[in-house]
């Protein structure tokens, strides 16, 4: 798989995007119904945001170390 292009920056970025909303409802839910499933489930799908988030910090990092080699080096996309 290549790290230069969408389908990991989708999983990457969007994903960790999409799951705070789902935290907050979640949290919602179970301070309403005083369900505390619902808050574990909040509390665990917060930690996955966190951490996938932090996942594509270092994604980021290393797409933009490697694209930063080829230039220093000469090597550009379209000399393949």
């Amino acid at each position: 798989m290549k790290l230069d292009y969408h389908p990991p920056h989708l999983i990457l970025n969007h994903f960790p995007s999409a799951l705070f909303p789902v935290e907050f409802a979640f949290a919602a839910i179970g301070f309403y119904r005083q369900h505390f499933t619902f808050s574990y489930a909040a509390f665990y799908v917060l930690l996955a945001g966190v951490l996938l988030g932090w996942l594509a910090v270092a994604g980021f990092i290393f797409c933009w170390y490697s694209h930063w080699v080829k230039r220093r080096t000469g090597q550009s996309e379209t000399n393949k």
